[in-house]
């Protein structure tokens, strides 16, 4: 299958280090979830993935992985090997930016000021289980929708069309394979 991975739109001024196979924006988590917010008020699509170890290692023999990563509109270090092979690089990171970490800040933001979230992925049972979590946990919160990640390429036209007539500020994917 033949993808085209175009750059996404930098809104961010955050200056960008390279450590090995993988772009790192150098961002803390507070000026990452003022980044992200950025994306949703312009309604900005943003694609953003955080990189650790294991992600730097596959995109050296995975050439589709390292092109989906280094477009992306916000790379965060998700790993403390990341943040330390930049200090030995001389291009310092300021801190880990965990990804669950990340996403529970921003779904208290999303509660706090009316965004909408969609959960895709996981088994159906965890994803529904994750989803009343989150409504008991976040009163106010608009879950737009969810879907579990089971599903055929044929499917996925739809579930993407399905996104679209939603469109809901943030879609959380978990980690996959390419």
């Amino acid at each position: 299958m033949q993808i085209d991975v175009k750059q996404e739109k930098l809104l961010g001024k955050n200056k960008r280090i390279k450590v090995l196979n993988s772009y790192v924006d150098v961002l803390n988590m507070h000026q990452t979830i003022e980044l992200v917010e950025k994306y949703i008020t312009t309604k900005t699509p943003l694609h953003l993935m955080g990189v650790n170890a294991d992600k730097i290692n596959e995109m050296k023999h995975n050439n589709l992985l390292k092109e989906i990563v280094n477009k992306c509109g916000v790379i965060n270090a998700d790993g403390a090997s990341v943040v330390l092979a930049s200090k030995y690089l001389g291009l310092p990171l300021p801190e880990r930016v965990a990804g669950i970490d990340l996403m529970q800040k921003l779904i208290s933001l999303s509660a706090q000021k009316g965004y909408s979230i969609y959960l895709l992925g996981a088994k159906e049972s965890i994803v529904k289980k994750t989803a009343n979590v989150l409504k008991n946990d976040y009163p106010g919160l608009k879950l737009a929708g969810i879907h579990n990640g089971y599903f055929s390429d044929d499917e996925w036209k739809d579930i993407a069309q399905s996104l679209k007539e939603i469109e809901p500020d943030i879609v959380f994917v978990p980690g996959f394979k390419i």
